[in-house]
């Protein structure tokens, strides 16, 4: 594994269609859309061994602890090996996750007035 152990600093720049949310390391550091196009830009804040992003039909959810802002991107629908293995658990699993979420969101909402 020696081609883990060169790190670089990553400034990332993204194009992808703008229905969808990107997500990629580091910090997004810009987001402006040209046409039907998302551009981002994603800096790593330390050296790091690789780089990865995602996009898709993403809901982000945010909260913050103490100083530490979280962010969570969470597919909007599950994907299809999530679907194929909807048996009772993981039915109830979802059902309490999303529940749960789309409250904290509701409080959030009324707590900053929107």
């Amino acid at each position: 594994m020696a081609e883990f152990a060169f790190r670089s600093n990553f400034d990332l720049t993204f194009r992808s269609p703008k229905r969808y949310k990107l997500v990629a390391t580091g910090q997004k550091t810009g987001e402006t859309t040209d046409g039907k196009e998302l551009i981002t830009t994603w800096k790593s804040d330390i050296p790091l061994a690789a780089a990865g992003f995602a996009f898709g039909d993403y809901k982000l959810f945010t909260d913050k602890v103490g100083d530490v802002e979280i962010q969570v991107y969470a597919n909007n629908q599950p994907d299809d090996l999530l679907r194929a293995s909807r048996g009772p658990l993981t039915t109830r699993w979802m059902s309490w996750h999303w529940d749960r979420a789309a409250a904290r969101t509701r409080a959030r909402g009324l707590r900053s007035g929107t």
